[in-house]
């Protein structure tokens, strides 16, 4: 029987990717594992140095070599990422990088290494023997629920990439049609049509790679107005299935999506006394992103915990102002709204300082990351901006902990540049005025909080961010008859109100006052 070569598959991915074992790691404290790829271009393992097991350890990820023999290097990332099956004082040790595409997925085969600091030299990680992936046919890319930012132009078409594995058994070949649907209309708006050619064998395979198990990658670039819900379904048909395989997606749209950061005022904070504060989106089409579980669900508080909980108070079960921002924004945009919370109680600046370790600011490239697609992902924003709402806890800590002024600034400066370094975007960020603390917490020195609503004021003055709400304007009728420093049930409606109207003058350009 002929045997297709390996380039024909490889050509007709993608993605194109193998990876290297390795020798053991040069000392007998780090101790981790190249898990793999999943899917076409989602490189992962993990890694932790048993001297220091709570600090996050920076790998690399490099192609057809290393650091010392000519390889390439691709991109950087922390091993900071929850691993549940890692046991100890800390789990979070895994790491995620994206094959980047261009000099990774030219169509010709390369390997992959991830490398590791240690004692002294960069070692790459053994490949560990992971198990087959899915079997089932599926769309992994997309999810219920989802929304994909739309392009900055209002008038463009919006690039979704759907792509999943599907098991090809002894079929020499497959077809998949994507269809996507307005659900409201039931017009089809968009149909891909993909046929895989799957080598007879897999010889010359890496052993130990994915790659050397029977299945076969798609993916494909569907472009999309601005709307939804969507629906979106995949058909497999192949000469081993007696009836064509077909996955279906409900609802996901394009529309507008905000990442929010910061404290406890920017988390599900809210209560009151014998009040419960927490809200649910009227809107149906209002989402809320969960980082870890990789899912979406309605914006129904308390949102989704996106913080790495170990290093700060995390989300909170209260209420948030961003379900009914949502509704605010949708009555004036009529499309999806998606949030992705990350912030965390009591948090001051320094500890989203990049260069603390570790650090909240890991949530934050989490994020972004997790939104980017793989291909198509040239000059163009995976989220419309990013919320800041982070200052009271300065205000409690007093100089020299707290940040006023220039410091302020150039620390906040220092998370934005950082992570438009560390992800390749430059989102916008939305920061507001915020140096609020009741008598019956804390002490404030009004030179303080003038220092502190200066150093915000300053980014916006320079261009670094929107002027986003001054929120200090929320006093004691708005706040918790408990806590006297998080949002009552007015208080939400109100906080939610002042970031609408910013949003609406600063981003849309419209007076608005988002009654």
């Amino acid at each position: 029987m002929k045997t297709r070569t390996l380039s024909t598959l490889f050509l007709t991915l993608t993605a194109i990717a193998t990876w290297t074992t390795s020798a053991a790691l040069a000392s007998q404290k780090m101790i981790g594992f190249f898990d793999g790829i999943q899917g076409d271009s989602l490189v992962m393992g993990w890694t932790l140095d048993q001297n220091a097991p709570t600090l996050p350890q920076v790998v690399e990820l490099w192609m057809d070599g290393g650091p010392s023999n000519g390889g390439v290097w691709l991109t950087t990332a922390f091993a900071d990422l929850p691993r549940p099956d890692l046991t100890g004082v800390n789990s979070n040790h895994a790491y995620q990088f994206r094959v980047p595409t261009g000099r990774a997925t030219d169509g010709r085969v390369h390997s992959l290494s991830v490398y590791v600091f240690d004692a002294g030299v960069w070692t790459p990680l053994q490949v560990s023997k992971v198990p087959a992936p899915p079997t089932q046919f599926a769309i992994d890319s997309v999810h219920e629920r989802q929304v994909f930012q739309r392009e900055l132009n209002p008038t463009a078409q919006t690039p979704v990439v759907a792509r999943g594995m599907l098991d090809y058994s002894t079929a020499l070949s497959a077809t998949i049609k994507l269809t996507v649907t307005d659900r409201l209309s039931g017009s089809i708006l968009s149909q891909n049509v993909q046929n895989i050619l799957i080598p007879e064998t897999t010889e010359g395979i890496n052993a130990n790679s994915k790659f050397s198990v029977p299945y076969a990658a798609y993916a494909a670039t569907l472009y999309l107005p601005t709307g939804g819900w969507y629906s979106m379904s995949a058909e497999l048909d192949s000469a081993t299935a007696p009836t064509p395989q077909t996955v279906h997606l409900d609802k996901f749209g394009v529309g507008e999506l905000f990442i929010t950061a910061g404290q406890s005022n920017s988390v599900s904070s809210a209560n009151d006394v014998n009040i419960d504060c927490r809200t649910t989106p009227k809107d149906d089409r209002i989402s809320a992103y969960d980082v870890f579980a990789n899912t979406w669900r309605v914006a129904a508080d308390p949102q989704p915990q996106g913080a790495d909980t170990g290093l700060g108070a995390g989300e909170g079960a209260g209420g948030s102002a961003w379900p009914t921002l949502g509704d605010l924004l949708i009555t004036r945009l009529n499309m999806p709204i998606g949030f992705i919370s990350v912030g965390s109680g009591g948090s001051n600046l320094g500890s989203w300082l990049p260069t603390v370790k570790p650090s909240l600011y890991s949530g934050l490239r989490r994020a972004l990351n997790s939104l980017k697609q793989g291909s198509d992902e040239t000059n163009r924003l995976d989220a419309r901006a990013i919320l800041w709402h982070q200052g009271e806890a300065e205000i409690m800590l007093h100089a020299p902990h707290g940040m006023f002024g220039y410091d302020y600034f150039n620390g906040l400066f220092s998370v934005i540049s950082h992570l438009i370094q560390d992800t390749g975007e430059q989102i916008p960020w939305m920061v507001a005025n915020v140096a609020y603390v009741p008598p019956t917490l804390a002490k404030s020195d009004p030179a303080e909080v003038a220092g502190l609503r200066a150093g915000q004021a300053l980014l916006w003055q320079n261009g670094t961010a929107y002027q986003g709400p001054d929120t200090d304007t929320l006093g004691p009728e708005f706040r918790s008859g408990n806590d006297h420093i998080h949002m009552n049930l007015q208080g939400v409606a109100a906080h939610a109100r002042l970031w609408c109207v910013q949003i609406m003058k600063e981003i849309y350009q419209q007076a608005d006052p988002c009654n």
